[in-house]
């Protein structure tokens, strides 16, 4: 989001008196940032850099219009890099919502031409997940974000949104936890630990998040704590294999242990979201 219009924001939201929208990063402007986080009461803004102020002055801006943003923490992650994307759709289609943008995902997307097969399971798998629907989903899961446990990691992973954190746990669904860890400790014994930081496998995009999915209406299979996203700088949303590094041959290894499970993955399903894999069929 551009100074100017961040301002022009601020200033819709009663923010007296009104900054000019020149653009400019001054004191006025800080001050006005200061405001609206407290207004709005952020936790935490205070021990914050401009910098990061800024950008949750920016996601508060997001959660006003409706548009699904996460936790207002000032970090961009992949849900405020849609956020803004949404945002700005809107913004050129006159301040309404772009279907385009926030819902090309409520029709099915068939694999492109010359799509690569996703890996067949080594073993068959114990449990036949459900189909990618809500009732499916809260048949099979319960309601959402309900029945989870902790998973405790077999090693560390970096948070993707503030990297120089990490996490050694996290919530998950009671029912994706044997496979989970199945998962993982195979990724490890493979890979060991150096060469998963080398490739990334220890970016954490998150596991349980009860939301909309992004780009569609319905609910994220996140909502249930059975999807998880890897690395999502390097495989946006939007990305295609040409340019999403989970694509890479050196991945192979990881996407059978995710096959192996009868989980699937958007990326080698529909070429897109190569950062998501989860415990739900498409079809």
């Amino acid at each position: 989001m551009d100074l100017d219009q961040l301002q022009r924001e601020i200033n819709a939201a009663g923010r007296k008196p009104p900054l000019e929208d020149d653009g400019r990063i001054g004191k006025k402007t800080l001050t006005a940032i200061d405001w609206f986080l407290e207004e709005n009461r952020v936790p935490g803004w205070q021990n914050w850099a401009d910098a990061r102020s800024r950008v949750a002055a920016e996601q508060l801006v997001y959660k006003r219009a409706g548009i699904e943003v996460g936790t207002v923490d000032g970090l961009v992650g992949e849900q405020t890099r849609y956020a803004r994307t949404v945002y700005a759709a809107r913004l050129a289609n006159g301040g309404k919502a772009d279907p385009k943008v926030e819902a090309w995902r409520d029709k099915d997307v068939p694999p492109p031409a010359g799509h690569n097969a996703p890996p067949a399971p080594i073993t068959v798998p114990k449990i036949k997940w459900p189909l990618q629907n809500e009732s499916a989903m809260n048949a099979f899961f319960g309601g959402r974000g309900a029945n989870q446990v902790r998973f405790k990691l077999p090693f560390p992973m970096r948070i993707a949104w503030d990297p120089e954190k990490s996490v050694t746990s996290h919530d998950v669904h009671k029912l994706v936890l044997p496979s989970e860890q199945r998962i993982w400790q195979r990724v490890l014994d493979h890979y060991g630990y150096d060469q998963i930081k080398k490739l990334r496998l220890d970016m954490y995009g998150g596991m349980l998040n009860v939301r909309k999915m992004r780009g569609g209406s319905a609910w994220s299979i996140h909502s249930w704590g059975c999807a998880r996203d890897v690395d999502p700088d390097r495989n946006q949303l939007k990305m295609h294999r040409a340019d999403a590094t989970l694509d890479d041959d050196a991945y192979k290894f990881y996407w059978q242990c995710v096959y192996d499970e009868g989980a699937i993955g958007l990326g080698p399903e529909r070429d897109y979201d190569w950062m998501h894999y989860q415990y739900a069929r498409l079809k």
